[in-house]
This record gives C-alpha cells, sequence and structure tokens, in this order.
C-alpha cells in the first residue's frame, strides 16, 4: 500500500489499544519511528497524560535491536522476546495480524 510493505502490529495490555506503523522496509529506524509514534497515541488517548510504558516485549527480529534496544534502556522499559518467531509466544498480536490478512483479502476481492 504507497510503498509500503510491512508493518509494526503493537497492543498496549493494559487497554488493549492497538497499532499499525506502516513501514517501507524492517530497519530499526523505521520500527523506533513507529514505536515512537505509538507511544505519542498512547498518551493523547489515555485520561492520565502520567501514563508510561513499563514494558517492551517482542519476537528477537533484528529491526528490534539497535536504535530501538537503546530508546527501551532510556524509557527504562522491560525489555522482553521470545526468541526467533513463534507466533503461539504473542497470541494476541498474532490475532490482529491474522485479522489484517483477512480484511486485505475482503478488500482485494
Amino acid at each position: 500500500m504507497d510503498g509500503h510493505k510491512f508493518a509494526l502490529v503493537g497492543v498496549e495490555l493494559g487497554s488493549s489499544k492497538g497499532h499499525v506503523g506502516l513501514l517501507t522496509d524492517r530497519t530499526a529506524k523505521q520500527c523506533l519511528q513507529s514505536i515512537k509514534q505509538f507511544e505519542s497515541d498512547l498518551k493523547q488517548a489515555s485520561n492520565d497524560r502520567d501514563t508510561q510504558i513499563v514494558a517492551f516485549h517482542h519476537d528477537d527480529d533484528k529491526s528490534f535491536r539497535g536504535c530501538v534496544e537503546e530508546y527501551a534502556l532510556e524509557k527504562g522499559w522491560v525489555h522482553t522476546h521470545t526468541g526467533g518467531y513463534d507466533p503461539n509466544c504473542n497470541s494476541i498480536v498474532e490475532r490482529r495480524i491474522g485479522m489484517f490478512h483477512q480484511l486485505f483479502r475482503v478488500l482485494l476481492l
């Protein structure tokens, strides 16, 4: 879609608010921009402006290394990952990705 081939899908577990950041590539730089946008969106949607992200969990993709790891450390987030890609370890996000796939199929039909 408009040159975007990838998407970062995130979920804030406390509120179940989600984020889909469209990316042209899977670099850490683009991933970080999307994470910062999600963080900003969460603050705007929250009734409590002092609400902070406390943990960051992902699969161990290279797009979450480098500047993304540094940002998580700088923010003081608990930083965990599931190791290699395992859809059984992140069922909430995987279900949302499945819904996006279904929606895109419907649009194509």
